[in-house]
């Protein structure tokens, strides 16, 4: 037998054999032992979802789905087909492929051109030698299944893109006839966009101060009042391993920026969010103010919308060199600190870590990997409660009632703020003790505070300040010990009329 055989020229055909690879790529192989006892190998590449989605489905998978056959003990010939998954297609013809065959030649017997689902060689064993037959990379259409982040593992898993491998019609002892086709693993799909929260320079356990002169305005952290803070870090790049779709290189999106979107937070007296995206400068990021913040070079102002916060033009704030977008960057990862800035007004709490998600174009919302969030939440150091209408109006006087059903002294200090914006505080008890109660008069509140009333009409903001008690920020007023959210301190208003009638007037959820 002679080493080489003649060189064999293949009609036009989109399946093109060879023992072929893609220079400069490696990829995990995945075998396969088929019915027949053969074997089948494919090196599958890794296809960015945003890139099938651009293209419609439409890919080239490489070179390296191939079969191998049992070692056969005479020649002869068998047909071998692949098939393509449902719904995918061969898009469109190749050139014609030279391809050296030294154990076995190969033919296109059918299928193996535009629009058909599979393509059957005709296989002619030479020799006693197993035959390898490879196919050369060609290009699908149809292929939307990869749009969703599918996978391959050992076992070949529906999830992943399969195409299947068959013999038939064999006359070549050794190699036996295939009565079920075998999948070989052809591609893979992952999300092109690498997005998480991080554990930043944030400020650890962070809480709303009840105290004065904080009233809720700012966060105690390490014993000090502030009035921004640092909840922690988002991380974000493009993977360097998710192939485009003609399978030439790695996916990079066709923008440069992103937009972040931090959710599921309560922003009442949050006046600004910034992300500090000053990667060069070094030491803590998240200035002391936020004009301060708004000055560093790179950073970003969020707008506040309800319960969410959105960052636009992410990556691109960092310059060409750091921005992970840009192709030349591609397999980087930017980092940058949230910064929250309070307000005058009281802080809603967030027990919760904020959420967060990031899209790009042409991309689903990539969400938050972290699970739980890394990025930090915070609550009250102690109760509060709103009375959303409270007046001094002498012939209907009213009382703030205050139960005390914890183990511990507990202060109350008011916010008084009147309808025509005048606000003022002051200290309500300077301890209620442990399992006891009590009645304070308004007007007596309101007096001591300094506001003035408008039209006898003010809302009072009531903070029960105490590191031994659990926040309880949701308006939970029945004070039912265990009872489901309820607060250990309980604070209501009565009101008195003339006729002698007492009347608990509404209060509001607290922030």
């Amino acid at each position: 037998m002679p080493n080489n055989r003649n060189m064999r020229h293949l009609g036009s055909a989109i399946l093109a054999l060879g023992v072929l690879a893609l220079s400069g790529q490696a990829w995990a192989a995945i075998s396969n032992t088929t019915a027949n006892g053969g074997s089948i190998g494919a090196s599958p590449p890794t296809y960015a979802t945003q890139a099938v989605i651009g293209a419609s489905g439409a890919i080239t998978v490489n070179a390296g789905i191939s079969y191998t056959s049992p070692t056969p003990t005479a020649t002869g010939s068998y047909t071998l087909t692949f098939t393509l998954p449902t719904g995918v297609t061969l898009n469109g013809s190749a050139s014609a492929s030279t391809v050296v065959n030294t154990d076995c030649t190969v033919s296109l017997a059918s299928g193996g051109t535009a629009n058909s689902n599979f393509a059957a060689f005709t296989v002619t064993q030479l020799d006693t030698t197993a035959c390898v037959v490879s196919l050369a990379q060609f290009g699908v259409a149809g292929a939307t299944a990869l749009e969703n982040t599918t996978t391959i593992n050992s076992s070949l898993n529906s999830a992943g893109f399969n195409v299947t491998s068959q013999v038939t019609g064999s006359s070549v002892p050794g190699v036996a006839n295939e009565a079920t086709a075998t999948a070989i693993g052809a591609a893979a799909s992952a999300t092109a966009l690498s997005f998480a929260s991080a554990n930043g320079q944030q400020n650890g356990s962070p809480a709303i101060d009840l105290n004065s002169p904080s009233l809720g305005t700012q966060w105690i952290t390490g014993g000090t009042d502030q009035a921004f803070l640092d909840i922690g870090a988002l991380s974000y790049g493009v993977s360097s391993t998710t192939q485009n779709a003609i399978a030439s290189g790695a996916f990079t999106f066709p923008g440069t920026s992103a937009t972040i979107t931090l959710t599921g937070g309560t922003f009442v007296g949050i006046s600004a969010v910034y992300l500090d995206g000053n990667a060069t400068s070094g030491g803590t990021r998240c200035k002391s103010t936020a004009s301060a913040e708004a000055a560093v070079s790179g950073s970003i102002a969020g707008t506040i919308s309800g319960n969410s916060v959105t960052f636009t033009g992410v990556g691109a704030n960092l310059g060409s060199g750091a921005n992970p977008f840009v192709p030349a960057n591609v397999g980087n990862t930017a980092t940058e600190e949230v910064c929250l800035y309070a307000s005058s007004q009281i802080i809603s709490a967030n027990a919760s870590p904020f959420s967060s998600n990031m899209t790009i174009a042409p991309t689903t919302a990539q969400a938050d990997s972290s699970s739980p969030s890394k990025l930090e939440g915070y609550v009250y150091n102690g109760l509060i409660q709103q009375i959303l209408y409270s007046t001094n109006y002498a012939p209907y006087p009213a009382y703030i009632r205050i139960v005390n059903n914890s183990g511990v002294t507990v202060p109350v200090l008011a916010v008084v703020q009147g309808d025509g914006g005048s606000i003022g505080s002051t200290t309500v008890e300077a301890g209620l003790a442990p399992n006891s109660n009590d009645l304070v008069p308004v007007q007596t509140i309101i007096t001591n505070s300094g506001a003035t009333a408008t039209n006898f009409r003010t809302a009072i903001t009531l903070l029960a300040p105490s590191s031994g008690l659990s926040s309880c920020v949701n308006g939970a007023v029945s004070g039912v010990p265990g009872g489901s959210n309820a607060c250990a301190v309980s604070i209501s208003e009565l009101q008195l009329s003339p006729s002698g009638t007492l009347t608990q007037l509404g209060s509001g959820s607290s922030p």
